[in-house]
């Protein structure tokens, strides 16, 4: 925490910028590399943000999470293909009945 409250200040040294034009010198202070400093790290999130962004499709996103009841965790450790294949087909399952219970629900109240 130290190194990052001193972070871009007098206390991490630094060097000046002097501007080629007016002559303008300003300082420019050393900063303290730490990976958690958001000072340090700003840059570096945003360009792991711009190119996550090229990657995702253009649509919209839903995060949905399944939590197994804690009498079940230890015979998913032993079994986790067996156990996540079953729970990711149950959750599909789920997902495409619900859809299809919101289309349905639509076009009734549409059609009265």
């Amino acid at each position: 925490m130290t190194a990052m409250a001193r972070c871009r200040t007098a206390a991490l040294g630094g060097h000046a910028h002097e501007c080629s034009a007016c002559g303008l010198v300003l300082p420019a202070y050393n900063s303290c590399r730490n990976r958690h400093c958001p000072k340090c790290q700003g840059s570096a999130q945003y360009r792991w943000i711009e190119s996550t962004k090229e990657r995702l499709l253009n649509t919209s996103y839903l995060s949905v999470v399944f939590t197994l009841p804690a009498e079940l965790r230890p015979i998913a450790a032993r079994n986790r293909r067996v156990v996540y294949t079953l729970l990711m087909r149950s959750a599909a399952s789920v997902w495409v009945l619900r859809h299809s219970l919101a289309r349905a629900t639509r076009c009734r109240t549409t059609a009265e």
